[in-house]
């Protein structure tokens, strides 16, 4: 009986450091939502701005592979026969 005793205070002190792990965490992960909410909300004008910056970007992207691709021919390629 004792020994059962024994047993069940080993569990409870495993769920209390396991309870106390997790309450750690979600304090944490609450701290960071509050400061998340306490930064300034971005204006639609602002999202689009940064939305056509990101379009500019990739429309950049886009014609430089695109010119790359056109610099090296796969028949001027002299290593192409071992890339294959």
């Amino acid at each position: 009986m004792l020994e059962a005793l024994r047993n069940d205070v080993r569990k409870n002190r495993d769920l209390q450091d396991r309870m106390q792990v997790e309450t750690d965490e979600k304090i944490r992960k609450l701290q960071i939502t509050e400061q998340m909410l306490l930064k300034p909300n971005i204006s639609q004008e602002e999202f689009e701005q940064l939305k056509n910056a990101v379009m500019l970007l990739t429309k950049n992207m886009k014609l430089l592979e695109d010119k790359l691709a056109n610099q090296v021919k796969p028949t001027e390629d002299k290593l192409a026969i071992y890339k294959q």
